[in-house]
């Protein structure tokens, strides 16, 4: 499998074949899409604060990490999931606990059984479960993110989103979350995005629908009469960008490109709001796309070799 990156780089983070000890001096970001690392599996990747913090999962790791799941959001908060009790347990360190939280200073629990995603935004999460229902819960200041009202439950504690039950393509199959925005994927391929935009986003936004509930976005192809709707399979959200793979194989970008993050290269600053731009060059003959994801500045492209 291949690992192809674009984006914030001033750390030298996104260059994984230069040895630990190596004088790099200022990296630059990459503008374009870059093949970083080839493994013979490339089973997550993720990201935090612009440092990739883990793509590879071993056979052995991906089995005694299957009764365990964490993640940390940037206001510091780190949440564990324990499968076998079905519990979720928030922390308010940024230390990654055990899958007991021996140690830290836990804030609650919650009993939620069936989770098979967690992801993290700026001052929260959202838990996806094998029925396809989707929890969120963070900082009440931001209630645009919680995609839900706050009347039966508080925003720090756990909710159901409504809005995306019984959807017309089916439950909840894929979540993503990034700065201060969410996307979900149904079962047939249709895409739901909510959150808001802050600070310099304001003034150019990556989508037009994107609201405090669920709705609805389209992911389209070409222009005019020639535009075509397109299923979506896979999708990641940054702090002011998305990536998403269509079921036809081909990788869609839209929001900023000011740290190369949508492999544009240095030309392009942004795109227009909900204007859907392909990356070409990346598959090819015997190869697909398994997954795509995204941090906050940078994009991350998994090829099945």
């Amino acid at each position: 499998m291949k690992l192809y990156a674009a984006g914030f780089n001033a750390w030298g983070q996104l260059s994984f074949d230069q040895p630990a000890d190596a004088d790099m001096g200022e990296p630059d970001d990459i503008h374009g899409f870059s093949l970083i690392l080839e493994d013979a599996r490339i089973d997550v990747v993720t990201s935090r604060g612009d440092l990739v913090a883990g793509v590879i999962a071993s056979d052995a790791a991906r089995m005694s990490g299957a009764d365990c799941l964490s993640c940390s959001a940037l206001n510091g908060r780190v949440v564990v999931y324990d499968a076998k009790e079905g519990i979720i347990r928030q922390y308010a360190s940024a230390q990654q606990p055990s899958a007991s939280g021996h140690g830290q200073s836990e804030e609650f629990s919650f009993e939620l059984p069936g989770i098979v995603q967690l992801v993290a935004y700026d001052v929260g999460f959202a838990a996806l479960t094998s029925q396809g229902k989707v929890w969120v819960w963070g900082d009440g200041r931001f209630p645009e993110c919680l995609g839900r009202g706050v009347e039966d439950v508080v925003a720090e504690r756990p909710g159901l989103v409504a809005a995306l039950e019984d959807l017309p393509s089916g439950p909840i199959t894929k979540i993503a979350a990034g700065g201060y925005a969410f996307a979900a994927v149904t079962r047939g391929q249709d895409m739901y995005c909510w959150g808001r935009y802050l600070g310099r986003q304001q003034h150019r936004p990556v989508l037009e629908e994107l609201a405090g509930e669920p709705e609805p976005v389209v992911v389209t192809q070409g222009q005019g009469d020639g535009q075509q709707e397109l299923d979506v399979a896979d999708v990641g959200v940054g702090e002011a960008h998305m990536i998403v793979l269509a079921t036809d194989g081909r990788v869609y970008v839209v929001g900023s490109n000011a740290n190369g993050q949508l492999g544009l290269g240095k030309g392009v600053e942004s795109t227009a709001p909900s204007s859907w731009t392909k990356i070409d060059g990346i598959s090819a003959d015997g190869q697909r796309v398994a997954g795509v994801y995204a941090g906050p500045r940078s994009s991350f492209i998994v090829i099945d070799s």
